[in-house]
């Protein structure tokens, strides 16, 4: 394991800080110029947009050909793109629409790399090693996130595109490398004989063949949609109150904190808990910290109970990945991430929604509360399913 592991995780160190150094400089530099914040905002809906509209391409691609060379494949895209970038930069043609291409490009690439990323694992590893791979991988993503906010601090004020996209580009050669290296065996094969169109149409049948099964699931999911509605209500919040953004660097730092606490337990969790309980305690936990939150609302409090959502949150969606490794046949894998992506962006899309709405009346702290009770909702859905003897047969026998 250690021989496939080390150069996976470094190539994932290398393509994390790359990454989120990109995406924290695009909208950086997009808002350097005068009026430019509805923009930036469009840019993100576009992204948005087409992401969800290529999942289904996508995650049928990731059931079809080898998960490694989809990997060094948006690999070699974003640094491609990077390299293109700084190049144009160099030479003084760099535009804000050249920005908002990249950053279109690095958006799609990087959901596609992220779902495969799932299949790889799954495929490339046994099933005794998932919850601990999946730790040292919760590990890995969550203090590359800790180093990338402090570069970004450090950098934005100073650095010009050029720089960052020099950077980016070692980067991301780095990872290529790093990924090319590691040992991978390929399980899934034949896929390419068939119409790619029945392909994606198969994907329905997938969902229907355990719909209790896919139901408690799809609840599971709700916790990516609301970390992203915190991530946009927090600094809402901190900006209302007229308190300094450095409150908001500490709740994400706060919030990896309690995924890297999780990486270096979820080994322990998940020997001695099912991975059903797993999720639905870590969903209801999300609730009554959520609760706890809205009830006590202060800087202080949100940044200290953020640990936990921080904790909870991975394990929620480290226990829900590795019970798709142990349920989902191989072939499927891509695909069945796909369609719980495109419930997770829809959801997404609506609690966008409820935080123009909250901020327009001026009731933004009214939002824990909603966030608390709609995490509610689905752990006592998910509590509901989990007593179904249904629920826990593996559809691998479907």
């Amino acid at each position: 394991m250690k021989a496939r592991s080390i150069p996976y995780l470094t190539g994932q160190i290398f393509d994390g800080m790359s990454s989120g150094l990109m995406m924290l400089a695009l909208p950086w530099a997009m808002l350097s110029e005068v009026d430019r914040g509805p923009f930036v905002a469009m840019t993100a809906l576009v992204c948005t947009i087409i992401s969800f509209l290529t999942t289904p391409v996508s995650s049928t691609i990731i059931d079809r050909y080898s998960r490694k060379a989809i990997l060094l494949a948006t690999q070699a895209a974003k640094l491609t793109s990077a390299l293109f970038i700084l190049l144009l930069f160099s030479v003084d043609l760099g535009s804000v629409w050249l920005l908002a291409g990249f950053q279109l490009v690095l958006w799609v690439v990087n959901d596609i790399a992220w779902a495969n990323h799932s299949a790889f694992i799954q495929e490339n590893y046994q099933k005794s090693e998932y919850p601990k791979i999946s730790g040292h991988r919760e590990i890995t993503m969550h203090s590359t996130s800790l180093i990338t906010g402090v570069l970004g601090i450090l950098l934005l004020e100073h650095w010009t595109m050029v720089q960052f996209s020099l950077l980016t580009s070692l980067l991301f050669a780095l990872a290529q490398l790093c990924f090319w290296r590691t040992p991978y065996q390929r399980k899934v094969t034949g896929s390419e004989k068939r119409a790619f169109s029945s392909q994606i149409l198969e994907s329905k049948s997938v969902f229907m063949s355990s719909p209790r099964f896919f139901l408690f699931v799809l609840l599971s999911c709700l916790g990516y949609p609301m970390l992203t509605y915190l991530a946009r209500l927090v600094p809402i919040y901190v900006s209302e109150i007229g308190i300094s953004g450095t409150w908001f660097a500490s709740w994400n730092m706060a919030f990896a904190i309690g995924g890297i606490l999780m990486g270096f337990s979820i080994n322990w969790i998940l020997k001695r808990t099912a991975h059903e309980h797993a999720m639905t305690s870590s969903v209801l936990m999300l609730s009554a910290l959520l609760f706890l939150i809205s009830y006590q609302l202060s800087p202080t409090v949100l940044i200290a109970l953020t640990v936990g959502i921080g904790f909870f949150n991975a394990l929620n969606r480290v226990a829900r990945t590795n019970l798709l490794h142990v349920t989902i046949p191989m072939n499927m894998r891509g695909r069945v991430d796909g369609g719980l992506k495109l419930f997770s962006t829809s959801a997404q899309g609506i609690s966008y929604v409820i935080i123009a709405l909250l901020s327009s009346y001026n009731v933004t702290n009214y939002g824990f509360l909603i966030a608390a009770i709609v995490m509610l909702i689905a752990g006592l859905g998910m509590l509901s399913l989990s007593r179904s003897q249904i629920l826990s047969q593996s559809i691998l026998s479907q």
